[in-house]
């Protein structure tokens, strides 16, 4: 049945954004700006309030092609503020230069990238078989 697939993808597609969330402390998840993160996130709640009055109003009227739709469309703000979130996240965790007007950043982004980098390259050599630990 094609809606149960689209149900199962609306399903999968929430399951997956979980991923930007746990990644967001390491790395951005989009190109927006603090500023630009929060629009979004003030813009994809409006939707997603509007999508769950749809919702229950094409439940309450038992009409099929709104109810489909409106789960859509909540599904995308779903996804859309998981993403706006995480990036906001990420650039308040760092500080980024570009988030606030006018600030000098709490975390010196570059240096905080390569300690990422170094701590990556320290994990990967540490479960790497070949390496002689004791070095």
């Amino acid at each position: 049945n094609i809606k149960h697939i689209q149900y199962n993808n609306t399903i999968q597609q929430i399951k997956t954004s979980k991923n930007l969330l746990q990644q967001s402390v390491l790395q951005p998840c989009a190109n927006y700006t603090y500023f630009e993160a929060l629009d979004s996130v003030v813009e994809n709640s409006k939707r997603l309030g509007e999508a769950m009055t749809h919702i229950a109003s094409a439940s309450k009227n038992t009409n099929h092609q709104l109810f489909i739709q409106a789960v859509h469309d909540a599904s995308k703000a779903v996804c859309r503020l998981v993403e706006s979130s995480a990036q906001a996240s990420y650039l308040v965790g760092i500080s980024e230069v570009t988030s606030t007007k006018e600030t000098e950043a709490i975390v010196d982004q570059l240096l905080f990238n390569r300690f990422v980098t170094a701590i990556r390259h320290a994990c990967s050599d540490l479960s790497n078989p070949s390496i002689d630990q004791n070095d």
